[in-house]
């Protein structure tokens, strides 16, 4: 039991295998169970390998009796060390009318992304899975390779990502305020692209009588609603940032007041707060 314990703990945490042989782990697992032998690595391994495998088998049974017809969503992202990944969803409404999900791969897609290369993706996993002839519609975001994937399969209905397609939606309505945007980001940078900004920031913070000490966040072009949780966060730092442009100016230290007239030009009006 403790063993199954450990082994689901390394899957759902995406621990590494050689926490299990950390001294401190180990004394740990010691202290709360001291008759525990801590499996060693291989061990581990196999026992996730065979676990994986009883559960493929198991889905396939559930894929092979339950759906008729199967909707799948995928979708493609690069790691932070540039590997690109397909993740693929399969849906269907099972023989009760109950909704089922499963994740059926998330695997390295190697360059180039061609249509035909993501198509090819594609089926290798219907294949695995038996599923091609149930397979009826496809939900993606509107990337040009991806769509065409999907039309390259010929009989498979493309379904555009509402999400995606607001998050464009909203992308495109911000075009129109160019300006404005590169003077909040010009403010975001000033305070995350230098250690010392942001340790002023913090203590701001105290002196205007913060409980949670907060930073800047900057937004990501390819992360839905990025902008607007940096934009909030920027919002609730308001007073801060008004106090340091209006006090660091002031410093008879020359690089203190370098840095406050440079904020007092590009802190935000009473306007653009609003």
């Amino acid at each position: 039991m403790l063993t199954q314990l450990l082994a689901t703990f390394i899957i759902q945490d995406c621990q590494p295998f050689s926490i299990i042989e950390s001294p401190s782990f180990v004394k740990l697992v010691r202290g709360l169970e001291p008759g525990f032998a801590i499996p060693c690595i291989k061990t581990m391994k196999k026992m996730i390998r065979d676990a994986f495998n009883w559960s493929s088998e198991q889905l396939l049974g559930m894929i092979s009796s339950g759906a008729d017809t199967i909707n799948f969503t995928t979708d493609l992202w690069t790691s932070r060390r540039n590997d690109s990944y397909i993740g693929i969803t399969a849906n269907w409404v099972d023989k009760d009318f109950v909704v089922r999900e499963a994740v059926l791969s998330c695997e390295l897609l190697p360059s180039p992304h061609t249509a035909e290369n993501i198509r090819d993706a594609l089926l290798s996993v219907f294949e695995h899975w038996k599923i091609r002839p149930k397979v009826f519609a496809a939900t993606t975001d509107n990337g040009s390779n991806v769509l065409k994937a999907i039309r390259l399969m010929g009989d498979v209905q493309s379904i555009s990502c509402a999400a995606h397609t607001l998050h464009l939606s909203v992308t495109k309505g911000l075009a129109q305020v160019t300006k404005f945007i590169k003077r909040v980001k010009n403010l975001m940078m000033f305070f995350t692209a230098s250690p010392k900004q942001n340790d002023r920031l913090r203590a701001a913070q105290e002196q205007c009588g913060f409980v949670r000490i907060l930073d800047v966040q900057l937004d990501v072009k390819t992360r839905w609603n990025s902008a607007l949780i940096a934009w909030k966060r920027l919002n609730e730092l308001r007073r801060p940032i008004q106090y340091l442009a209006n006090t660091l100016h002031l410093s008879q230290d020359w690089s203190d007041k370098e840095d406050g007239d440079y904020l007092e030009k590009i802190v935000l009006t009473l306007n653009e707060w609003v």
